[in-house]
């Protein structure tokens, strides 16, 4: 059952899906996922970036507090079998599979789709609010990866005699 303070503080959540996946670098190469949240009552979208293990934790932690939905819910690829976890072949592979995962949790039973696990995950996070518009960018480096600067560009160097 709905809490009042979830209801209040989120909005109730009625879809979520994985419209992409992007790759990252920090500094090593990895995918993240990009979830389209559809909110009661509010037109706007919002975007959340989630890992692999982060879906794979909130799967997890749902069979264990929910035995019963084991057989119910889309299973999740653990580790690298499908290959190559940085491979963007692979990701593309996981994004179909992260988002069939979404589409059968909010196809279960009320109390376990809006539970505190689900509605935890979905919160947005800081770095969801900072890269909300990189959604449509397919490869992304690090802050401090882009903004190395070029010691010859610095305008407060003088240069001359």
């Amino acid at each position: 059952m709905k809490s009042t303070n979830q209801l209040t503080a989120f909005l109730y959540l009625f879809k979520a899906r994985v419209i992409g996946c992007q790759k990252r670098y920090d500094p090593e190469k990895y995918y993240v996922y990009i979830i389209q949240l559809r909110r009661e009552k509010q037109t706007e979208r919002t975007y959340l970036f989630r890992s692999h293990r982060e879906f794979s934790e909130l799967h997890q932690k749902l069979c264990f507090r929910f035995p019963l939905i084991s057989n119910r819910i889309q299973s999740l690829s653990k580790g690298v079998t499908l290959g190559r976890s940085s491979v963007k072949a692979v990701a593309e592979k996981r994004r179909i599979e992260l988002d069939q995962f979404l589409v059968s949790l909010f196809n279960l039973a009320e109390e376990i789709c809006h539970c505190d696990l689900v509605y935890t995950f979905l919160h947005p996070l800081l770095r969801d609010q900072d890269e909300e518009p990189n959604v449509y960018v397919t490869k992304w480096r690090n802050k401090s990866t882009n903004q190395k600067k070029d010691p010859r560009r610095n305008s407060s160097n003088i240069h001359g005699k």
